[in-house]
């Protein structure tokens, strides 16, 4: 019988995980192709996510046929993430778990997973609130998180309190990742 975990000491005496390489195989390409999925209906959302609200209440009635390219499954995520979550900027979910994918396939530093995963949720963050912010007659840009989190901003520190904010917070990414000075 074949292990599925082989248990080493880390740092501080953590027992750390490694997986094997069929395991790895499976676990990389699946993370891959379900980026890919959620690329597909996020993308197949802008395009057939108004007819397809009315097939989110019937998911499992398999009479009503959905519009979106990955069927029922795609409006439901992209309904979740765009509607829901955060926007268009949700694409760079998909391209955080291709990256996700190919680590786990490639076996190199998990670390450098931990920052693209870190800096990809914070470019997330920022770019859902610019989007509710610039467009805000298309509330499907920014999503529901974009939308809420730009009028709370513009509760407390007013709709220019609020793009300087934005303007700040991109030039401290570009500081902090580029390593740019003035």
């Amino acid at each position: 019988m074949a292990k599925k975990f082989s248990k080493s000491k880390g740092f501080d005496g953590i027992k750390k995980f490694s997986l094997t390489n069929p395991q790895r195989l499976v676990l990389g390409s699946f993370l891959i192709l379900f980026g890919l999925l959620v690329f597909i209906s996020i993308i197949s959302y802008f395009f057939t996510g108004n007819s397809d609200q009315s097939t989110l209440g019937s998911f499992t009635n398999r009479a009503i046929p959905a519009d979106n390219w990955l069927s029922k499954f795609g409006a439901w995520v992209s309904h979740l993430l765009v509607y829901k979550g955060f926007g268009i900027a949700s694409v760079l979910f998909a391209g955080l778990l291709v990256i996700s994918g190919v680590t786990v396939l490639m076996n190199t530093s998990k670390q450098r997973l931990f920052r693209h995963w870190f800096w990809g949720i914070l470019i997330i963050i920022w770019l859902s609130i610019t989007t509710g912010y610039a467009f805000n007659a298309f509330p499907a840009l920014g999503g529901v998180i974009g939308y809420q989190m730009n009028l709370f901003l513009q509760d407390y520190i007013g709709k220019i309190g609020t793009a300087l904010l934005l303007l700040f917070a991109s030039i401290c990414y570009i500081a902090i990742r580029f390593k740019v000075s003035p």
